[in-house]
């Protein structure tokens, strides 16, 4: 304990001594202790809060990694809606090409005065090109067809 000064004035703060001040302050420190909620945190609740965590995690991961995802399709989507024009046009100039050697040929064939045996080889070639367009329009349609 503390031994008093032989002057008593200085010891005192609101009419108690600096012994009964700290006795007061155990004996409130004490009480509050004493009223304070106890709490014990287990190895379930750390394991089950551990496992919520890492599950919400997860969730917001797959999330993100979702919506990252339709961005990306987004993307593509765009691409391929310009391939699709670019061969729809392709397509269209083919399309020309194609009637115009047809027109020729017809033109060739319905000819009375030049005769059809006269231009075989031409005949032949404008064969070939018709053949080799219409081969390029079916291409040209698959791909459409396939995207």
């Amino acid at each position: 304990m503390v031994q008093k000064p032989p002057v008593d004035i200085e010891w005192y703060d609101d009419g108690f001594s600096i012994e009964e001040q700290g006795e007061l302050k155990k004996a409130y420190n004490k009480a509050k202790a004493a009223n304070r909620p106890k709490i014990k945190v287990t190895e379930e609740y750390h394991e089950r809060t551990k496992d919520k965590i890492i599950s919400d995690l997860r969730q917001k991961l797959a999330a993100d990694e979702e919506y990252i995802k339709e961005l990306e399709d987004r993307k593509v989507d765009s691409k391929l809606e310009e391939q699709i024009e670019q061969l729809t046009k392709e397509k269209e100039e083919f399309k020309k090409a194609y009637t115009t050697m047809n027109a020729k040929y017809a033109a060739l064939l319905n000819d009375p005065e030049l005769g059809v045996h006269k231009y075989r080889d031409t005949i032949k070639d404008l064969e070939k090109q018709v053949k080799e367009l219409k081969k390029i329009r079916d291409e040209l349609i698959g791909k459409l067809c396939s995207q």
